[in-house]
């Protein structure tokens, strides 16, 4: 048995949020093969379970990795066989701080994106993932346990991002994590997680040797997978928007492929 882990924005999915034919084409046959499918995300779980429904991916034995690496869902089974948040006590201050930068700011519950204030951010965010919200003056009247992550989400100042990066790096050594899902989100995970750790997870889970692996994305919050795989595919589109994609194709073990996530690029390696 293999193990394919896959991102779904930039990389399984195409700009229009859907799969190809000959990419569904390729999957299905590595699935019918008896090989692992797993659908690794920066989003919410409940989201990217809801995507996994509309798109009818339902393969045996199929795997979801929420929240970067924070839950991994069992789909046949309907439950979660790992989950870590970020320790509750801290989530003031990372609010804080990203008040500070200037950036607004989210979390999560189970259900619901949860916030202190609506603006234009948290609507744009809405185009794509689909959520309710709640809101209140202070997020710890909303935070009832250690959620899976915070984002902050900026349209205009991009440039904050790294800033407020920095901020969360420097106040939380070894206890918070936090990195660039898109030119747009910054996310903040617990520092003991990411989309590597959910791979050896299931390596260890299942038994899977990890030459056996092969994980694809786009984005910086892939990194870590891809360096955890046998096989570390960066995409196209992923390797000419970000400096650190096109680097991270160029490590041992990972290649670029030729094409980007609207034509195909990842049939060639689900064989």
């Amino acid at each position: 048995m293999k193990l394919f882990i896959t991102d779904f924005d930039g990389t399984l999915g195409d700009r229009k949020k859907e799969i190809t034919p000959a990419t569904r084409k390729a999957l299905d046959d590595w699935c019918a093969a008896g090989n692992l499918f797993v659908l690794s995300s920066g989003r919410a779980l409940m989201n990217i379970r809801e995507i996994a429904d509309q798109l009818g991916l339902d393969y045996p034995g199929m795997l979801i990795v929420g929240y970067n690496g924070s839950e991994i869902y069992d789909c046949g089974k309907g439950e979660l066989i790992f989950h870590r948040g970020i320790p509750m006590e801290h989530i003031p201050e990372i609010f804080r701080l990203a008040k500070e930068t200037g950036l607004f700011i989210q979390t999560y519950n189970d259900t619901h994106i949860l916030c202190e204030h609506l603006s234009d951010e948290l609507t744009y965010y809405n185009t794509w993932v689909h959520l309710p919200h709640l809101v209140a003056d202070n997020i710890m009247d909303l935070v009832e346990k250690d959620p899976c992550k915070c984002l902050a989400i900026t349209q205009h100042h991009t440039e904050l991002l790294p800033v407020l990066r920095d901020k969360i790096l420097a106040a939380f050594p070894g206890i918070v994590n936090a990195y660039q899902s898109s030119e747009y989100l910054l996310e903040i995970v617990t520092a003991d997680v990411d989309k590597g750790t959910a791979l050896q997870f299931l390596c260890d889970y299942y038994n899977i040797p990890v030459e056996n692996t092969i994980a694809a994305g786009d984005a910086p919050n892939d990194i870590p997978m891809l360096k955890a795989a046998g096989l570390g595919i960066v995409m196209k589109n992923g390797a000419e928007l970000y400096t650190e994609m096109k680097e991270a194709g160029q490590m041992p073990g990972c290649v670029i492929t030729e094409d980007d996530n609207d034509h195909d690029g990842l049939v060639p390696y689900l064989i």
